[in-house]
């Protein structure tokens, strides 16, 4: 049997120390990091569309995908 590292967990404001002075975006989710993978053209432009037809709706708001959210799990989003 091999023994696992303990993973350490960042606390928030340790997470946005961090986030500030790395070269690639992170994603933070229960005191722990992962890296996220880079956009795609596809993926652009399928956002793009997605907004183009939500802006045509009644939707209340529509967030820049660099919005930082906080939540708790099984809690409803629901942005001031």
């Amino acid at each position: 049997m091999v023994a696992m590292p303990k993973e350490a967990k960042m606390t928030p404001q340790e997470y946005f120390d961090w986030e500030e002075k790395q070269p690639i975006k992170y994603e933070y989710m229960d005191g722990r990091v992962f890296a996220m993978t880079g956009g795609t053209i596809l993926h652009n432009d399928t956002a793009r569309k997605t907004v183009k037809k939500l802006l045509s709706t009644d939707h209340q708001k529509i967030l820049p995908t660099s919005l930082q959210l906080r939540y708790h799990i099984g809690e409803p989003i629901c942005p001031g």
